[in-house]
């Protein structure tokens, strides 16, 4: 599903400059590029904030304004180093391409949390991820899940229209890349039971479960 920021919509109407700021990275993060950024802070050590910088000045984005008064909005992110290396970006894009000065609440611990600092206007704005939205936040049912679930944009579009409607606060245009979830299995387990897909694990599930069944 996609990520994209997610802002209260009372910031947005008074800062309506924020989203035409932040459109600026629209499509500008592929799984390729978001996957290789976690790498360097988590592997290489390097500080989100100097990873989230460098990425945006190789893409040609001013990156140096870094304002020190009152904070006109806040950046929230959740604690892992995708959010982070996320908040930092949309804190450079709203420092150089508004007059707005922003401060930064990281590691908040969840999507409740996050999302709940958001209402309450301790945040103004932090990433999300649409199927997080979904099952998370709009808590959608089992009908209208698998009618939409299927198709990335019908997520988003019915995301940000209940979103809008039940807490009026919006979604942005997306990063670009897909966050989605999987699942991990030891090699020699695939080999030894022949599952190459989840397909073949429910499979592999049903028959066990019949089997004991017996």
């Amino acid at each position: 599903m996609y990520a994209a920021p997610l802002v209260r919509g009372e910031t947005l109407r008074k800062y309506p400059e924020i989203g035409t700021a932040l459109d600026k990275l629209t499509g500008k993060i592929s799984d390729e590029i978001m996957a290789e950024l976690n790498y360097l802070v988590d592997e290489k050590k390097q500080p989100p904030s100097q990873v989230a910088r460098e990425f945006l000045q190789k893409l040609g984005f001013k990156t140096s304004t870094q304002r020190s008064g009152a904070a006109d909005i806040i950046v929230g992110s959740k604690n892992f180093t995708e959010q982070y290396l996320l908040a930092e970006m949309l804190v450079v894009i709203i420092e150089n391409y508004t007059n707005l000065d922003v401060d930064l609440k990281t590691g908040l611990a969840g999507t409740q949390i996050a999302f709940n600092a958001l209402l309450k206007g301790d945040i103004d704005l932090y990433p999300e991820y649409t199927g997080t939205g979904l099952l998370t936040i709009i808590q959608a049912d089992e009908e209208i899940r698998d009618e939409i679930i299927q198709s990335k944009d019908k997520v988003f579009n019915y995301v940000k229209e209940e979103s809008k409607k039940r807490y009026d606060v919006d979604w942005l245009t997306s990063f670009g890349f897909n966050n989605t979830y999987g699942l991990m299995m030891r090699r020699e387990d695939t080999t030894k039971f022949n599952i190459s897909s989840i397909s073949n694990l429910k499979e592999y599930l049903d028959n066990l479960s019949n089997l004991n069944d017996i």
